[in-house]
Protein backbone atom coordinates (compact mmCIF):
# COMPACT_ATOMS: atom_id res chain seq x y z
CA UNK A 1 0.00 0.00 0.00
CA UNK A 2 1.12 3.38 -0.67
CA UNK A 3 2.55 5.92 1.87
CA UNK A 4 -0.49 7.28 4.38
CA UNK A 5 0.64 10.79 3.06
CA UNK A 6 0.11 10.29 -0.25
CA UNK A 7 -3.24 10.66 -1.95
CA UNK A 8 -3.04 7.14 -2.90
CA UNK A 9 -2.18 6.10 0.37
CA UNK A 10 -4.96 8.08 2.08
CA UNK A 11 -7.25 6.71 -0.08
CA UNK A 12 -6.35 3.01 0.01
CA UNK A 13 -6.55 3.22 3.62
CA UNK A 14 -10.20 4.61 3.76
CA UNK A 15 -11.10 2.13 1.46
CA UNK A 16 -9.50 -0.82 3.72
CA UNK A 17 -11.62 0.51 6.76
CA UNK A 18 -14.51 1.12 5.57
CA UNK A 19 -15.01 -1.97 3.43
CA UNK A 20 -14.07 -3.93 6.12
CA UNK A 21 -16.46 -2.51 8.26
CA UNK A 22 -19.03 -2.99 5.04
CA UNK A 23 -19.14 -6.32 6.65
CA UNK A 24 -19.32 -5.72 9.88
CA UNK A 25 -22.54 -3.70 9.03
CA UNK A 26 -23.80 -6.40 7.28
CA UNK A 27 -23.22 -8.91 9.73
CA UNK A 28 -24.72 -6.71 12.38
CA UNK A 29 -27.79 -5.59 10.80
CA UNK A 30 -28.71 -9.54 10.30
CA UNK A 31 -28.04 -10.26 14.43
CA UNK A 32 -30.10 -6.82 15.18
CA UNK A 33 -32.46 -7.27 12.10
CA UNK A 34 -32.42 -3.35 11.34
CA UNK A 35 -32.92 -2.76 8.17
CA UNK A 36 -31.05 1.00 8.92
CA UNK A 37 -27.87 -1.02 9.61
CA UNK A 38 -28.35 -3.09 6.40
CA UNK A 39 -29.43 -0.01 4.18
CA UNK A 40 -26.22 1.60 5.70
CA UNK A 41 -23.73 -1.50 4.69
CA UNK A 42 -25.78 -1.04 1.27
CA UNK A 43 -24.68 2.77 1.00
CA UNK A 44 -21.19 1.89 2.23
CA UNK A 45 -20.73 -0.34 -0.65
CA UNK A 46 -21.31 2.47 -3.05
CA UNK A 47 -19.16 4.31 -0.96
CA UNK A 48 -16.44 1.88 -1.23
CA UNK A 49 -17.25 1.99 -4.89
CA UNK A 50 -16.74 5.93 -5.04
CA UNK A 51 -13.70 5.63 -3.04
CA UNK A 52 -11.92 2.91 -5.27
CA UNK A 53 -12.76 5.32 -8.52
CA UNK A 54 -10.80 8.07 -6.60
CA UNK A 55 -8.16 6.16 -6.32
CA UNK A 56 -7.74 4.93 -9.82
CA UNK A 57 -8.41 8.08 -11.08
CA UNK A 58 -5.49 9.41 -8.50
CA UNK A 59 -3.33 6.71 -9.99
CA UNK A 60 -3.87 7.46 -13.39
CA UNK A 61 -3.49 10.79 -12.85
CA UNK A 62 0.19 9.92 -13.05
CA UNK A 63 0.44 8.26 -16.24
CA UNK A 64 2.42 10.60 -18.39
CA UNK A 65 0.59 12.27 -21.65
CA UNK A 66 1.11 10.47 -24.95
CA UNK A 67 0.42 11.16 -28.47
CA UNK A 68 -3.40 10.37 -27.64
CA UNK A 69 -3.66 12.11 -24.46
CA UNK A 70 -1.83 14.90 -24.74
CA UNK A 71 -3.08 16.01 -21.47
CA UNK A 72 -1.94 12.75 -19.92
CA UNK A 73 -4.85 11.32 -17.08
CA UNK A 74 -5.33 14.31 -14.91
CA UNK A 75 -9.13 14.57 -16.46
CA UNK A 76 -9.54 11.33 -14.35
CA UNK A 77 -9.46 12.77 -10.69
CA UNK A 78 -12.32 15.23 -12.65
CA UNK A 79 -14.32 12.65 -13.36
CA UNK A 80 -13.85 10.80 -10.27
CA UNK A 81 -14.98 13.62 -8.59
CA UNK A 82 -18.16 14.29 -10.74
CA UNK A 83 -18.80 10.43 -10.59
CA UNK A 84 -18.63 11.01 -6.56
CA UNK A 85 -20.29 14.42 -6.80
CA UNK A 86 -23.73 12.30 -8.20
CA UNK A 87 -23.26 9.59 -6.34
CA UNK A 88 -23.65 11.80 -3.38
CA UNK A 89 -27.09 13.34 -4.56
CA UNK A 90 -28.47 9.87 -5.36
CA UNK A 91 -27.79 8.53 -2.26
CA UNK A 92 -29.40 11.49 -0.53
CA UNK A 93 -32.59 10.74 -2.91
CA UNK A 94 -32.40 7.28 -1.24
CA UNK A 95 -32.05 8.15 1.85
CA UNK A 96 -35.22 10.20 1.94
CA UNK A 97 -37.03 7.95 0.34
CA UNK A 98 -36.43 5.38 2.28
CA UNK A 99 -36.76 7.30 5.68
CA UNK A 100 -40.50 8.11 4.79
CA UNK A 101 -41.31 4.71 4.05
CA UNK A 102 -39.68 3.42 7.36
CA UNK A 103 -41.74 6.27 9.06
CA UNK A 104 -45.00 4.73 7.39
CA UNK A 105 -43.81 1.05 8.23
CA UNK A 106 -41.56 1.05 11.17
CA UNK A 107 -40.47 -2.51 12.63
CA UNK A 108 -38.75 -3.56 15.69
CA UNK A 109 -35.14 -4.21 16.05
CA UNK A 110 -32.54 -5.37 18.66
CA UNK A 111 -31.29 -1.71 19.69
CA UNK A 112 -28.28 -2.38 21.82
CA UNK A 113 -26.49 -3.77 19.06
CA UNK A 114 -27.54 -1.72 15.87
CA UNK A 115 -26.29 1.58 18.82
CA UNK A 116 -23.14 -0.54 18.96
CA UNK A 117 -22.28 -1.49 15.56
CA UNK A 118 -23.72 2.12 14.35
CA UNK A 119 -20.98 3.84 17.02
CA UNK A 120 -18.30 1.42 15.24
CA UNK A 121 -19.35 3.17 11.80
CA UNK A 122 -19.42 6.63 13.02
CA UNK A 123 -15.71 5.60 14.34
CA UNK A 124 -14.58 4.00 11.29
CA UNK A 125 -15.86 7.26 9.23
CA UNK A 126 -14.25 9.90 12.46
CA UNK A 127 -10.78 7.66 11.30
CA UNK A 128 -11.54 8.56 7.32
CA UNK A 129 -12.62 12.27 7.68
CA UNK A 130 -9.06 12.43 9.52
CA UNK A 131 -7.07 10.48 6.62
CA UNK A 132 -8.77 12.51 4.24
CA UNK A 133 -8.58 16.21 5.89
CA UNK A 134 -6.49 18.90 5.38
CA UNK A 135 -5.80 20.75 1.97
CA UNK A 136 -6.56 19.22 -1.03
CA UNK A 137 -4.40 18.70 -4.03
CA UNK A 138 -7.19 18.56 -6.78
CA UNK A 139 -11.11 18.02 -7.06
CA UNK A 140 -10.91 14.24 -6.54
CA UNK A 141 -9.56 14.24 -3.21
CA UNK A 142 -11.69 16.98 -1.80
CA UNK A 143 -15.00 15.02 -3.47
CA UNK A 144 -13.52 11.66 -1.77
CA UNK A 145 -13.19 13.62 1.54
CA UNK A 146 -16.72 15.35 1.30
CA UNK A 147 -18.19 12.13 0.35
CA UNK A 148 -16.80 10.99 3.54
CA UNK A 149 -17.52 13.95 6.07
CA UNK A 150 -21.15 13.50 4.35
CA UNK A 151 -21.43 9.80 5.98
CA UNK A 152 -20.13 10.93 8.94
Amino acid sequence: MAHVHSNEGRLGWVLALTASYTIAEIVGGLWSNSLALLADAGHMIGDNIAILIALFAARAAHRPPNPNRTFGYRRAEILAALFNGSLLLVIAVVVVIEAFQRFLNPVDVAWRPMAWVGLGGLLVNAIAVWLLHGPHSNLNMRGAYLHVLGDL
